[in-house]
C-alpha cells in the first residue's frame, strides 16, 4: 500500500493504526461542485457497495484485505494492510518469471470474479498487491455485482489498456494472465468475445 497519504479522485488513502495493527484508511472526500445531501448519499453508497464488494469477492475465492471497521456516516472504511509490492513494482522490475507468475496470479483472481458475476471496475498494477500469502486486489469500489457480459468485458478491456499504459513492454507476457484466466471462469470465451467487440466498437467508457 505504499507510506504516507495518497489522495486519489473519490477518496483520501492513508497508512496508520487501528487496535494496535497496521491498517489502511480510506476516507471518502467531499466534491465541492455537488450538492452536500447528494455527495453524502453518494458517498455512503460507494462506501457501503466497496465493503460489500470486498466480501462478495473474498467469498469468490479471491485476496482482499479485511475490512477492520466500517463507519457509513463518516464515508470511512478502515482496511487490514498487506505487505508486498504492488503489482507495478513487480511489473517494472526485471525478472521475467516474476513478472509471469503475477500476471498468471491476476488471471486467476480475476477469473473467479468473474466466474461470479463481478466486475473490479478499475483493475490497474497499482491495485493489485503481492502479498506473503498471495495476490490481493484492492480498491473494488467502482465494482459491480450480477455483472452482465458487457460490464466483464469492459473490465478486460480496462484492465488491457492499464497495461498498455504502464507497461507496454510486459504486453507480451499476457498470455500468461490469459492462460490462467480461461482455465478459472468457465464462461470466459463469451468475455473476450465481449472485449474484442468492445474494441471493434470503440467505445466502453
Amino acid at each position: 500500500h505504499g507510506n504516507g497519504s495518497r489522495r486519489g479522485a473519490e477518496a483520501v488513502v492513508r497508512k496508520g493504526e487501528w487496535k494496535g495493527r497496521d491498517a489502511v484508511f480510506k476516507q471518502r472526500v467531499k466534491k465541492g461542485y455537488r450538492l452536500s445531501i447528494l455527495d453524502e448519499k453518494l458517498n455512503r453508497e460507494r462506501t457501503r457497495r466497496e465493503a460489500r464488494m470486498l466480501n462478495m469477492a473474498k467469498r469468490a475465492g479471491v485476496k482482499t484485505p479485511f475490512i477492520l471497521h466500517a463507519d457509513l456516516d463518516r464515508v470511512l472504511l478502515i482496511l487490514e494492510h498487506i505487505e508486498g509490492p504492488t503489482g507495478k513494482e513487480v511489473l517494472d522490475g526485471d525478472d521475467e518469471g516474476q513478472k509471469r507468475v503475477l500476471l498468471s496470479e491476476l488471471g486467476l483472481s480475476l477469473g473467479k470474479m468473474h466466474e461470479h458475476r463481478l466486475s473490479h471496475g478499475d483493475l490497474t498494477t497499482s491495485n493489485v498487491v503481492a502479498g506473503n500469502d498471495g495476490l490481493y486486489l484492492l480498491d473494488l469500489s467502482l465494482g459491480q455485482m450480477e455483472a452482465s457480459d458487457e460490464v466483464l468485458g469492459v473490465d478486460l478491456r480496462l484492465f488491457e489498456e492499464a497495461m498498455l499504459s504502464a507497461h507496454p513492454t510486459c504486453m507480451k507476457l499476457l498470455d500468461s494472465f490469459y492462460d490462467r484466466y480461461k482455465k478459472t471462469c468457465p464462461h470466459s470465451q463469451t468475455i473476450i468475445n465481449k472485449c474484442e467487440d468492445i474494441i471493434k466498437r470503440g467505445r466502453y467508457r
